[in-house]
């Protein structure tokens, strides 16, 4: 457990405000081409190694941050496009909505993994000219720490009964009444004499009922055990990055895409102003840090073992094991 307090709890540090990235930092989350890293080699480390052991995620903070970050990332990004079908609203809203959807707690690996939670598939209307919307926030964690005393452990046993009848039953009478006839027309060879044929009638009738049943009978005794560890509180902090790109295209893809870079740098030898409006824009990235971002419950081995917590047991030998306990060599 947590040693007691000796003295006032120091306030948290303030938690640094956002800053915005490179496009060329923002490019590599997006295309999953080397995202740098924002944590510590150790931090990392203890992360994978803790989220690898069984693990319970309670609650994920920041969303609200979150949003709000995405939102101005996506400004950046998306100048002041606006949808043709609601003039006067910034194209970034569709990417606002999406991002109020995203649950990070149900997508954890992925939202820690290399590329990090993916948005893609936003399309929005412009003036002449046509908007796709890709975002990304990928998070790393660090500052792991124990937050309670270790949660007690529990055993559940469920004893369960059963005893299950099913039958059936089902009847059923059939009829048939029918007329056959059977023809053999005339064979005649040439120049010999004619054969006789022959004609066939019969009438037919058939009846037939039929009753089935069945009965099937289940007994059964089923016992479930459950047990449920000693397990720590553990919160981390998590630092969060976001990319959003925003590829418009216009006069028939002609301009705004990839391929329309050809034609800024073209018009750009004609005036610098026509080629920075027919240029691609760049992506735009964002890091902020997220207090207490991620809380959940490891099995108090896995935490002892991580260095997160003491293991309550002293350095010394006791006297009762005689000549002392040493360790192997």
């Amino acid at each position: 457990a947590d040693p007691p307090a000796t003295g006032p709890v120091p306030a948290p540090a303030p938690t640094p405000a956002p800053r915005a990235l490179s496009s060329t930092e923002a490019d590599q989350l997006l295309d999953g081409t080397r995202p740098l890293p924002r944590t510590s080699s150790s931090d990392r480390r203890l992360v994978n190694k803790l989220l690898s052991a069984p693990h319970v995620v309670l609650s994920t903070e920041g969303g609200e941050q979150r949003q709000q970050l995405v939102q101005d990332t996506a400004d950046r990004a998306t100048g002041t496009s606006w949808h043709v079908s609601a003039p006067g609203t910034p194209i970034r809203t569709a990417l606002r909505r999406a991002m109020a959807n995203l649950g990070v707690a149900g997508q954890l690996g992925q939202y820690l993994g290399p590329f990090g939670s993916r948005i893609t598939g936003l399309t929005g209307a412009g003036p002449f000219s046509t908007h796709y919307l890709k975002g990304a926030v990928r998070g790393e964690l660090e500052n792991l720490r124990v937050k309670s005393d270790p949660k007690p452990g529990s055993l559940e046993a469920t004893i369960g009964n059963e005893h299950r009848v099913a039958g059936t039953s089902g009847s059923g009478s059939r009829t048939t009444l029918g007329l056959q006839g059977a023809v053999t027309p005339v064979q005649q060879a040439p120049g010999q004499p004619a054969l006789v044929g022959a004609y066939s009638t019969a009438l037919q009738y058939a009846w037939g009922k039929g009753r089935s049943v069945s009965r099937t009978l289940t007994r059964g005794r089923n016992t479930t055990l459950s047990y449920a560890g000693r397990m720590y509180l553990v919160v981390a902090d998590a630092a969060e990055t976001v990319a959003v790109r925003d590829r418009w295209t216009a006069a028939m893809g002609a301009v705004g895409t990839r391929a329309g870079g050809r034609i800024s740098s073209a018009a750009g030898r004609i005036s610098d102003r026509l080629g920075r409006g027919l240029d691609p824009r760049r992506a735009a990235a964002a890091l902020q840090r997220v207090r207490d971002a991620v809380m959940f419950h490891l099995p108090m081995q896995d935490a002892i073992e991580a260095g997160l917590a003491p293991d309550g047991l002293g350095t010394s030998t006791p006297d009762n094991l005689g000549g002392g306990y040493k360790l192997p060599p």
